[in-house]
């Protein structure tokens, strides 16, 4: 049995790297369950992996808690600056989630731990910098960070990231105005997660709840509470709290119809989840 753990553990360290980029972090999860808690007190691998499955499934405390545990456990010799940058992307990532604005320096000194090659961690920093400058308010800024994401992940079979920098194009450009721009963003994104997951993936959910607002900021409101009510459903496969910006898409389009009383039902409903 401790050869099955021994097995598992060592999987585990190989591939979750390559499972999170398919979006199968609920197997991520799972497999580190089947195994004994003191595994877990010399391997910083096996944090990082439970903290980037925490990530996806919107856990943040849990994420930041699996980076602080990662990072005691990396010994501080020089030998796993790869441990360490992935470590505090990881930190990173976390906070830029709930809601913290994150220095340019600590972004720019984790950069400087990593290998050339890796594309992955490259690609999560990039897009960590591309929210730092949503969250600034410089949107151009953001724009190139978030080409620049996607330029270094091509060669990756990461499905994942790539899905969320797309939607997160489409979002910005259509702050900035560009609806044709977004538009075509959010559109060519839903296909990229079609053809590239299949018809039933969860990742759908944040593309057509994001073209969603965009068709109702234009006016098309049963294309916009349809692309909602998809979405919804793909949310709910994810996790319930995933559906909370489904909900509040769909309370804008009915106080855009002047539908006052259901859009405040929502919101109750979008506050309840």
């Amino acid at each position: 049995h401790a050869a099955d753990h021994e097995r598992t553990a060592s999987l585990l360290e190989d591939h979750y790297i390559d499972m999170i980029q398919r979006g199968e972090q609920s197997a991520v999860l799972e497999w580190l369950g089947t195994l004994p808690p003191e595994m877990m007190e010399s391997r910083p691998r096996l944090w990082l992996a439970k903290g980037w499955a925490s990530v996806i499934t919107l856990d943040s405390p849990q994420a930041e808690a699996c980076a602080e545990k990662a990072e005691a456990l990396i010994p501080s010799d020089g030998t796993s600056d790869q441990l360490k940058g992935e470590a505090k992307s990881l930190r990173i990532l976390t906070q830029i989630f709930a809601g913290k604005v994150v220095s340019t320096e600590e972004i720019s000194s984790t950069f400087s731990l990593l290998d050339e090659e890796n594309d992955f961690l490259h690609g999560m920093l990039y897009f960590n910098l591309s929210i730092h400058y949503v969250m600034l308010g410089e949107t151009a800024r953001a724009l190139e960070s978030y080409a620049e994401t996607l330029r270094v992940i091509k060669d990756l079979n990461n499905p994942l990231l790539s899905i969320i920098t797309q939607v997160q194009i489409g979002e910005t450009r259509q702050v900035r105005g560009a609806l044709g721009l977004s538009e075509r963003a959010f559109q060519q994104v839903i296909q990229y997660a079609r053809e590239t997951l299949g018809e039933r993936t969860f990742l759908l959910a944040m593309p057509l709840i994001s073209y969603s607002d965009l068709l109702r900021e234009q006016n098309r409101f049963d294309e916009a509470v349809r692309h909602a009510e998809q979405g919804i459903a793909f949310a709910q496969l994810w996790q319930p709290i995933a559906s909370m910006d489904g909900q509040i898409a769909l309370a804008r389009i009915e106080a855009a119809q002047n539908r006052w009383d259901e859009a405040f039902a929502r919101l109750d409903q979008a506050i309840r989840i």
